[in-house]
């Protein structure tokens, strides 16, 4: 991924149908999608500039990035603990990453905590971020 890389749009079908996308006025690959091109990783994110939830995939031939999906998407609101958990788990390993940072300062993780947090916020906010979620002292 040296220097730059451009995207276009080849197919275009339900909620998204209608919506702009960046993509039409900038073909620049650039943000979120670079990053996912680059570390060919399955990401969740939130766009900034509408705060639509999507789910990116990286297609990839012979270890190149050759295409993106883009899936908009709607996460439940809250689940329990233990579900919540799993899922973390499976997704790049986010639920011992989480773990390990509220460890560093806090004397325990308590799972309880992962079922009043929004599901998304678990997914696409950066770990020190939702590690404060967790502080007892400031």
């Amino acid at each position: 991924m040296r220097g730059e890389a451009f995207v276009h749009i080849t197919d275009r079908g339900g909620v998204a149908r209608d919506i702009p996308s960046r993509t039409d006025r900038d073909p620049r690959l650039r943000g979120t999608k670079r990053q996912v091109a680059r570390n060919q990783e399955v990401t969740v994110a939130r766009g900034r500039s509408d705060g639509r939830t999507f789910i990116l995939v990286p297609e990839t031939k012979d270890n190149q990035t050759t295409e993106l999906t883009l899936l908009h998407a709607r996460f439940h609101d809250r689940l329990e603990p233990a579900v919540v958990a799993s899922v973390l788990q499976g997704y790049r390993g986010r639920y011992a990453i989480l773990r390990d940072a509220v460890t560093e300062t806090e004397p325990a993780f308590r799972e309880d905590l992962l079922g009043e947090i929004p599901v998304v916020d678990l997914l696409e906010q950066p770990i020190h971020l939702l590690a404060d979620r967790w502080r007892t002292t400031p």
